[in-house]
């Protein structure tokens, strides 16, 4: 195959210095394959020598060193493409090594004549492969200038030798760059292992698995209970646990100094009962003897110092170790500040709702006191009014007299509707329940707010179906609802506007629907418009008349009841109140969406 032994040294040397040169041994892929194409022209007497390599889709191939013996110089990036070339790529393909002794005439790389080959003087061409686990990838590529050249057995073996240290070449570098993106990946997770916000530690439960094995062997079923009733158990299963691994964060969070000193810290059932840790182990270790692979429990706990602390843990086996048991990960978020907020939070909500109990029933018990001295004020203005003790001796004073004694009526009808509302909220003002002949009930309603439709100049409608059945509700409340309603729908009802009253069964309750064509509620007011002290309309003349409180009243009773109050208004255009009340008690009944 070779000349001779001289050949075979001279190749052999220069193999072997590429090999033990330091851009092999530093692993400086580049510059190697530089030394090879060198190599190859020297040992072969070749004026061109490269590389070039596959593309992933097989359809080009890119140079990475061509070297040219004349003026000794290294080019890369040339690409040559199946679609300009089809038959030098099917050739490629079809042949373990292409060998072209005439390239111009030889029908595989003739194509090649007018774009590369004619310009360098290129007169034969040997490609051979270079691969990786048996799959071609790329070709050192032999082109020899000037008159044609019959490559020789020894031409093919040696340019196979160089293309085999290619191939070792290459894969050395993606060996060395996996390693290096391996290494990188690994800082990165070790520094995010590290600095992420919630306290990690890996243990090694394999013991823990080993004994529970052995107590379900024995028949134990029922972990928890086991457990429960053998403390030994437990304390043996936690004694088991090993910690491998902890970051950072969890150091810090506990309040240790280090690893070692957390590690003594969180190792042994008396520690663990001690630092509020034993009933989360009981829980999570019965979950996992039982088949399960995680488990969340919020523990209250202590630092080092002994300064309370919240967490929440959550325990998972790894998912390559569920068999084993051999590596458990725990994560541990401090909640404190949250526990803290939420207890903080419902204290207040406790002293607010106590604080509001202590209102209510301070006003429901205020009732006579308040209502005595303004029935005095009322009942001496008017009798200073009618003048029983005689003449008063100037017409002002009936002016002032009937001033009081209308400002008296005012404040008696607001105090009257906040001691409404005070006893309803202390529940001081029980529903009595009884049933209600709805026909008869709502028309002697709109009976007696008739007089004040027609000095308003309002047309009253009443919509009753036929064969209603009775309704199971405080009258008292009710019939103060419906007139209340009624009241406010006529006060915001312009001239000649209707309004119509309407009622209709729905499942086991009734629905009460009253409907004006009035000014309307503005949409800003809507929302909050059965709060206390809110008025419907921004005109002083209108909104005086009334105290604020009629809807809030209203709304009261109707949730006292245990029905369902709905408003929907159009400004300008009118309004619809809708009145849901069930028929029986309310725990047996389904409210409808309002």
């Amino acid at each position: 195959m070779f000349e001779n032994d001289g050949s075979v040294l001279r190749y052999s040397s220069a193999i072997m210095g590429i090999v033990n040169g330091n851009n092999f041994l530093a692993g400086n892929a580049h510059k190697t394959i530089n030394e090879i194409t060198e190599a190859v022209s020297s040992s072969l007497m070749i004026e061109r020598v490269g590389v070039w390599m596959y593309g992933d889709d097989r359809l080009e191939l890119r140079c990475v060193d061509l070297y040219e013996q004349t003026p000794a110089s290294h080019s890369d990036g040339h690409v040559h493409r199946q679609k300009d070339w089809p038959a030098y790529f099917a050739a490629l393909a079809e042949n373990c090594v292409l060998v072209v002794h005439n390239a111009p005439d030889d029908p595989r790389t003739s194509e090649l004549v007018l774009s590369c080959l004619a310009a360098s003087g290129i007169s034969s061409k040997l490609d051979v492969p270079i691969n990786r686990d048996g799959v071609t990838v790329g070709f050192i590529n032999l082109e020899h200038v000037g008159p044609g050249r019959d490559w020789s057995d020894e031409d093919i073996t040696v340019a196979g030798y160089f293309a085999d240290l290619v191939a070792h070449v290459l894969a050395t570098q993606e060996s060395k760059q996996a390693v290096d993106v391996l290494r990188k990946n690994a800082r990165q997770l070790q520094t995010i292992y590290h600095q992420i916000p919630a306290g990690i530690s890996l243990e090694d439960y394999s013991g823990v698995k080993r004994l529970t094995d052995k107590l379900a062997r024995n028949g134990v079923r029922d972990f928890r209970e086991h457990f429960r009733n053998n403390k030994q158990d437990l304390d043996e299963a936690i004694d088991q646990i090993k910690i491998l691994d902890v970051n950072d964060f969890q150091v810090t969070m506990f309040g240790a100094s280090s690893v070692e000193e957390y590690c003594k810290f969180d190792t042994g059932p008396s520690l663990v009962m001690t630092f509020g840790w034993y009933d989360y182990y009981l829980e999570e270790i019965s979950v996992f003897a039982e088949g399960g692979n995680e488990m969340s429990k919020e523990v209250r706990t202590s630092r080092i110092d002994g300064t309370g602390m919240d967490v929440n843990c959550t325990s998972r086996i790894t998912s390559d170790h569920k068999d084993d048991w051999s590596e458990v990960v725990s994560i541990h978020k401090d909640i404190t500040d949250r526990k803290q907020s939420e207890a903080a939070l419902q204290n207040a909500l406790v002293e607010a709702e106590r604080a509001n109990q202590a209102k209510s029933e301070f006003l429901a018990t205020m009732s006579h006191e308040f209502r005595t001295p303004l029935n005095a004020i009322l009942g001496f203005s008017e009798m200073i009014r009618a003048e029983y003790f005689g003449p008063l001796g100037s017409d002002n004073y009936q002016d002032y007299a009937r001033s009081i004694f209308h400002s008296g009526e005012h404040l008696l009808d607001l105090i009257n509707d906040i001691l409404n509302i005070a006893a309803i909220e202390a529940g001081k003002k029980p529903m009595v329940k009884e049933n209600i002949f709805v026909d008869t009930f709502l028309r002697d309603c709109v009976t007696n707010m008739g007089p004040l439709a027609k000095e308003c100049s309002v047309y009253l409608t009443v919509d009753i179906p036929d064969e209603l059945n009775p309704l199971y509700a405080d009258k008292r409340a009710l019939t103060q609802v419906i007139l209340n309603l009624l009241s406010n729908a006529i006060k915001f009802t312009e001239d000649d506007g209707t309004i119509t009253v309407s009622v209709s069964a729905f499942d086991d309750g009734m629905i009460f629907k009253i409907s004006d064509t009035g000014i309307g509620i503005p949409d800003d007011i809507i929302s909050h418009i059965t709060d206390a002290f809110v008025q419907s309309n921004a005109d002083p003349h209108i909104a005086q008349s009334g105290t604020g409180l009629g809807l809030t009243i209203v709304k009261s009773l109707v949730e006292a009841n245990g029905g369902v109050l709905n408003i929907e208004s159009e400004y300008g255009k009118g309004t619809t109140v809708t009145v849901w009340m069930p028929g029986l008690p309310e725990n047996t009944k389904k409210k409808p969406r309002t």
